[in-house]
């Protein structure tokens, strides 16, 4: 969607046109006004507007039922011909097994007792315009048990470097030890490693209910998806 603004001060910073650009979005939502009367065509990841008047222009995801991540930005239409890039990025989590029988990433066969080793990996999100991001790791494990000292095993870096817990996450581990939620700290702090690596690696026993049992390893990652409020969307893998 598409909304006409009357002002944009050039001199602001990029903080400051972020910032600028929710207030300008938080009064369209909250006065109901109506996106000019245009027409576009898309194609791809391409969409291309046409009818638009010369000025400054607010573009922004007008997705009814569950929103997704926005990308508040600033266009302003100096030029017949304007080309916009929107940072799209919604947080995925991968999971790996890592010590998997013939190098396999996805399945291994294993014993009663075995140890399986996995690997989780996301990569920082685009926080443009946010001011606090909340960013949870789940993992839910069936016929697999992680040790009562697992965490002495789990490792949690961003772009390389390894954090601390308690100071750049909190682990909560559920009762029966076959989950557990890792809640980033100011997450936020990591906004200028867009697409920096995150990766989590921790150890759980196999123990299968039955003969035939097979583990499965169902992980969740549940960020922030709107700038204006606090709700959150989640992806599972």
């Amino acid at each position: 969607a598409v909304a006409y603004i009357e002002a944009l001060d050039n001199n602001a910073t990029q903080t400051a046109a972020e910032e600028f650009a929710i207030e300008i979005y938080a009064a369209i939502q909250a006065a109901a006004i109506a996106p000019p009367s245009t027409t576009a065509t898309g194609s791809g990841t391409q969409a291309v507007f046409t009818g638009l008047e010369m000025g400054y222009f607010l573009v922004y995801d007008a997705t009814t039922g569950t929103p997704i991540t926005k990308s508040a930005c600033i266009l302003t239409t100096n030029d017949d011909d304007v080309i916009i890039n929107l940072k799209w990025d919604v947080p995925t989590i991968d999971k790996e097994i890592t010590n998997g029988v013939d190098g396999s990433v996805d399945a291994t066969s294993a014993d009663a007792g075995d140890v399986i080793d996995f690997s989780l990996t996301s990569k920082v999100p685009d926080m443009t315009g946010y001011t606090t991001y909340s960013y949870v790791v789940s993992d839910a494990l069936t016929d697999l048990t992680l040790a009562a000292d697992w965490t002495d095993d789990l490792t949690v870096t961003v772009d390389g470097d390894t954090l601390v817990p308690v100071t750049d996450y909190t682990v909560v581990t559920a009762p029966g030890n076959q989950a557990f939620t890792i809640t980033f700290v100011n997450f936020l702090q990591y906004k200028a490693l867009l697409g920096a690596p995150i990766v989590v690696t921790y150890s759980a026993t196999f123990t299968p209910s039955t003969s035939t049992a097979v583990g499965d390893n169902e992980v969740t990652v549940t960020y922030s998806n709107n700038p204006l409020v606090d709700t959150d969307r989640d992806t599972t893998k």
